[in-house]
């Protein structure tokens, strides 16, 4: 095993709509958290410097930020000062105007990726443009995948991420609830989450949003997960929190199950072809 220590949080709190200025606020106050817990990487939810649930393209539009915006210089600022990578879901306007559900990811030497989230969720698709390539970064020689909410009902995704050498996947969501705080619903982001760790022998990051927002109800319940089905850390369903959980990446390199187990090289791909065509 190569003996790599990574120290991921993720942050949590109740995003306000169309406040940028509280969001950038909120997410620097959360990231000197993070700083303080020594974390290489920080992950925050999806669309947290606007918020989700726009009515409109021109309100999406509205509460849009472009490349080298406010957002991005003030988490390339907190990289530079604590030496870290952050990634934030972010409501990202292209140079030409287009609108996409965007994972910006920041180090201390500048921008590191620009993911648009590829699996568009419900009336997302009124506002944004779907992102068409995968991304994966480097952090201190560790392969490290990036999804968003949705992305991660397609099992295929983090299995080819997975595939491609991660060790790690970041996920920001939105994940939408039920205001039962009992509600089967309110679990199935961390078991889905988990299913991802488990099946594919990694370590899993995903931040969620908490709180309510024009008659959405978030889960919270952030977690850290670990390889083979093991729970590191989840935060509750509501309030603030950053959490943080020491890595031994090493655990993610084998995928040896037993002695003449391997989950990479048991699959039977040519069985699989179903899944590369268009139509279900």
């Amino acid at each position: 095993m190569v003996l790599v220590e990574l120290a991921v949080s993720v942050l949590q709190w109740d995003v306000q709509f169309g406040d940028l200025q509280a969001n950038r606020d909120i997410s620097a106050a959360l990231l000197e958290q993070a700083a303080k817990h020594g974390a290489d990487i920080a992950v925050m939810p999806e669309l947290c410097n606007s918020g989700y649930a726009f009515e409109s393209k021109e309100e999406a539009l509205l509460y849009s930020e472009p490349h080298g915006g406010e957002t991005e210089q003030l988490w390339l600022e907190l990289a530079q000062a604590h030496q870290m990578v952050i990634a934030g879901g972010i409501n990202e306007r292209d140079e030409d105007g287009t609108l996409y559900n965007g994972m910006l990811v920041v180090g201390p030497e500048g921008v590191l990726a620009r993911y648009r989230k590829v699996h568009l969720f419900d009336r997302e698709k009124l506002f944004f443009a779907p992102g068409q390539e995968m991304k994966l970064i480097t952090v201190k020689g560790v392969k490290v995948g990036l999804m968003i909410c949705y992305d991660g009902w397609f099992p295929e995704y983090p299995r080819v991420m997975a595939l491609q050498g991660a060790q790690l996947i970041l996920s920001s969501s939105c994940w939408i609830g039920q205001p039962e705080p009992d509600s089967d619903r309110e679990l199935s982001c961390i078991t889905m989450h988990l299913g991802h760790a488990y099946m594919n022998g990694i370590f899993l990051a995903c931040a969620v949003r908490s709180g309510e927002e024009r008659g959405l109800h978030y889960t919270g319940q952030s977690c850290l997960l670990t390889p083979y089905g093991r729970m590191g850390q989840a935060a509750p369903a509501l309030g603030d929190y950053v959490m943080t959980a020491r890595f031994d990446m090493g655990w993610a390199e084998s995928k040896q199950l037993g002695e003449m187990s391997d989950l990479f090289e048991d699959r039977r791909p040519e069985l699989y072809t179903n899944l590369c065509k268009q139509e279900p």
